[in-house]
């Protein structure tokens, strides 16, 4: 409903008003993007009785770097006379390289078999693959392109304007992106595969293999005044015994626009798992 109202007062300022503007778009043929997210975990298991039986940890992250372009195309140019504005801007990817970095260890705390190694279980593994389609980052600019074609009305329009529009429920700029993958690169998540050893019954070891699902990040913030495109979070949450924990991540501010929740998974003062996500798009 939200989203009605302002691309309602959007057409309403620019089908109203008759204005003289010579707007100059900010937007790049290529966009630079680099993202981090990490979460790295500790759990400590028990018996019935409440012993210590195993310390799991590990940790899982992904680097993603490249560069968008330009997608002239699905952008669309509002005109009005002399007037030209670019309430939407939307970059897909050109090039993106994904480095994933995984491990994760068992060592056993209360060994009723007396191995001479306490480690139970462990995995590593390194992944670096590309996408070349799929995710985009959309630039939403129409809270700017109104409010600068409300500054070029005459004095009393504006004061129409203004109290008829209601302009403070008017959705602020703000970007979104998404990207997703696994083994094959793709918007959906995939199983990533990994290699590690595992402790046999006679406390030799053996190699063994471990899939889980892929991740998907999802980014969506409101644009500052200074126009800059990055910001990092962090926060814990609960493994839920399950390793690795949830790499389906989403940060948003747009909460009181109705829009994203703030954070999935969601926090936990103290939970065992700590999710760190950080992001620049733009020089």
């Amino acid at each position: 409903m939200k989203s009605e109202i302002y691309f309602s007062q959007l057409a309403f300022a620019l089908a109203i008003f008759t204005l003289s503007l010579n707007a100059q778009t900010d937007n790049f043929e290529r966009l630079p993007v680099t993202i981090t997210a990490t979460v790295k975990w500790e759990e400590i298991t028990k018996s019935s009785e409440g012993f210590n039986l195993m310390k799991i940890s590990g940790s899982y992250s992904i680097t993603i770097d490249g560069l968008l372009k330009f997608n002239s195309k699905n952008s669309p140019i509002t005109s009005k006379g002399n007037m030209t504005v670019m309430p939407v801007e939307i970059y897909d990817s050109d090039l993106l390289t994904v480095t994933m970095d995984y491990e994760e260890e068992w060592i056993d705390i209360h060994d009723n078999r007396n191995c001479t190694d306490p480690l139970v279980k462990r995995y590593q593994g390194k992944t670096v693959q590309t996408i070349k389609t799929g995710p985009s980052l959309t630039i939403n600019n129409f809270s700017s392109a109104i409010r600068s074609s409300i500054q070029n009305l005459p004095p009393k329009e504006k004061e129409i304007y203004e109290k008829t529009s209601g302009m403070q429920s008017i959705i602020p700029d703000f970007y979104q992106f998404s990207v997703g993958g696994g083994n094959l690169m793709e918007t959906s998540p995939r199983e990533i595969n990994v290699r590690g050893v595992r402790r046999k019954t006679d406390c030799s070891f053996e190699e063994v293999e471990k899939r889980f699902p892929g991740f998907n990040i999802g980014i969506q913030m409101e644009i500052p005044e200074s126009g800059e495109m990055s910001g990092k979070e962090t926060w814990n949450a609960d493994c839920d015994g399950v390793f690795p924990p949830s790499f389906g991540l989403k940060v948003s501010n747009m909460t009181s626009h109705g829009m994203e929740k703030p954070f999935n998974p969601p926090r936990k003062s103290n939970g065992n798992a700590t999710y760190s996500l950080e992001w620049k798009f733009g020089l």
